[in-house]
């Protein structure tokens, strides 16, 4: 039996051909959904990687800048240092020099004097050189110095100001304390110096011992007339000339290293007094 369209078509079939533009529609909505979310992501994934790319061009932007900052500076500080070393060297030309010497006097040769002392303090004796060994008992009074002769001989060109700045227990005859001996050039300057105890201080050995009363070690300082440099020397001397025998002090003529000469030396590094104070002020 022939199909009559108009007659024979089924309900179903009918709505389902109508709504085929619907899903045609909808497969097309969803395709279109589907390529949007797509390129969304991608576009998301390039935003973040650009986010990323900004990031990293910070961090590099950030690294040449310390970078810059860093060369910047130690650049600054060569030229500093280069500036610095250049009026040092300039300074190094008004440095005086000093050969200074530490003798024992005439005519023996020895540091050691004594004299005895009365129970109530009162000299009995002048200052004597030994000229033997001997003791002491612990129930006498005895006064001890030791007696140096110290030249500074002045071997530059430029005046000198020579400050004693630590003596070692001892003292300068006629040189008050802060007080400068000016050299000229070429030129010496003789000062005495002197340490001065008694037999009840060295009563044990750990006073024997201790090294105010046996080292010769005084320090001076040595600088230019307008005080732009300083240097400072130190002597190494032994004076070491008693020992403990029981109950009596032993004295020795001599220490265990003679010496007829002491020489100071450099002890500390150049100092350039007034850059300093002008490299503190610019702090």
């Amino acid at each position: 039996m022939p199909f009559d369209l108009w007659t024979d078509w089924d309900p179903s079939w009918v709505a389902a051909v109508l709504s085929l533009p619907t899903l045609l529609a909808a497969v097309g909505a969803g395709i279109f959904a589907w390529r949007a979310a797509h390129w969304t992501k991608q576009q998301s994934v390039a935003a973040n990687e650009q986010v990323d790319l900004a990031k990293e061009g910070l961090v590099v932007a950030k690294a040449d800048a310390e970078n810059a900052r860093a060369e910047s500076v130690f650049q600054r500080a060569e030229t500093n240092r280069a500036n610095r070393r250049q009026a040092e060297i300039r300074l190094d030309t008004m440095a005086p020099a000093i050969l200074a010497r530490a003798e024992p006097g005439e005519p023996l040769r020895r540091a050691l004097e004594w004299r005895p002392q009365a129970a109530e303090g009162i000299t009995v004796a002048e200052w004597t050189v030994p000229n033997q060994s001997f003791t002491v008992p612990d129930d006498q009074m005895v006064l001890f110095r030791t007696v140096l002769n110290i030249t500074f001989w002045n071997v530059s060109d430029q005046i000198a100001l020579v400050d004693v700045v630590d003596p070692k227990l001892g003292e300068i005859a006629g040189v008050r304390q802060g007080e400068s001996l000016i050299i000229p050039p070429h030129d010496k300057r003789l000062v005495q110096w002197s340490r001065q105890f008694s037999s009840r201080e060295l009563s044990t050995q750990e006073q024997i011992d201790e090294p105010g009363r046996w080292l010769f070690n005084l320090s001076f300082w040595a600088r230019d007339i307008g005080r732009n440099v300083r240097d400072t020397y130190t002597f190494d001397g032994d004076l070491r000339y008693f020992g403990r025998d029981g109950s009596r002090l032993q004295v020795t003529l001599d220490p265990p290293f003679p010496w007829a000469e002491n020489v100071a030396m450099l002890s500390t590094a150049r100092l350039y007094e007034r850059l300093d104070l002008l490299a503190e002020e610019d702090i």
